[in-house]
């Protein structure tokens, strides 16, 4: 992920990708800091707009995908005041003024960003439709969702070696994010009155009984993309930093959407 900005000039060069054009300055992490910083030269005479984006790069094609943006009607502004201090005998160094993203004047506004070159598939589970064991039927589940990248050494193996190699790792941790593809997947519960999507976490989301789980797994080619379903629980006794009980898995290819 990486910080941008945009607005009038000088936040308004011209990037492209594949036909693509949008207005940005990409913006610096600072010292390996939460503090993103941009060093640029400002007009004296014109106020300047700006407002803040997330942005990710497709690491394979090059393209940019807005995943987050601020949304107040009245964007971030640079006055003219710096002449005018100076006008009036100021003598004061101007303090450095820290942005927060999404936050301006204490007002929280910060949507989503929007599709370009990307594909969003949705997966819902419902209805209770998963089936355990007799002893485990009363544990909650968790659902977990990874992309797997069906390009990779796809000239050397069928597709059917291809996904056996994966079968035994868990999680991305455990050896799977070779194979993985560049994706986002976020997911959100409908029985939560206030439901809101979010990243799921490293075993996924839980399953609540009668529940209504919605995945949406942002892909670049999801001609290329296979999916991976992957169910956990936690045992009675286990302990808080214990990982969970991998129960099973199941593939959903892309020729079947």
């Amino acid at each position: 992920m990486m910080m941008v900005t945009t607005g009038s000039d000088p936040f308004s060069p011209k990037w492209t990708h594949r036909n693509h054009h949008r207005r940005g300055v990409f913006v610096q992490l600072y010292d390996d800091s939460t503090i993103w910083r941009l060093e640029t030269e400002l007009p004296r005479d014109a106020s300047v707009k700006y407002r803040y984006l997330i942005c990710s790069v497709d690491p394979t094609s090059g393209n940019v995908h807005v995943r987050r943006f601020e949304t107040h009607l009245v964007p971030r502004q640079v006055p003219i005041d710096l002449a005018e201090e100076e006008a009036n005998g100021s003598k004061e160094k101007v303090q450095p003024k820290i942005d927060t993203l999404g936050d301006i004047d204490g007002t929280i506004k910060l949507d989503k960003g929007w599709l370009t070159t990307e594909t969003i598939m949705q997966f819902k589970f419902f209805d209770n439709p998963f089936s355990v064991k007799e002893r485990i039927k009363n544990r909650l589940l968790y659902v977990k969702i990874t992309t797997m990248n069906l390009r990779i050494n796809a000239e050397s193996q069928n597709l059917s070696s291809l996904l056996e190699e994966s079968l035994s790792n868990d999680t991305r941790e455990n050896g799977t994010e070779s194979m993985t593809t560049y994706s986002f997947t976020e997911v959100t519960s409908l029985r939560n009155p206030s439901a809101c999507y979010e990243q799921q976490s490293q075993f996924g989301c839980p399953y609540h009984k009668d529940d209504f789980l919605i995945f949406n797994v942002t892909v670049a080619e999801p001609e290329n993309v296979a999916y991976l379903v992957d169910l956990y629980t936690y045992s009675s006794k286990s302990k808080e930093d214990e990982p969970p009980y991998h129960l099973g898995y199941h593939y959903i290819l892309p020729n079947f959407l």
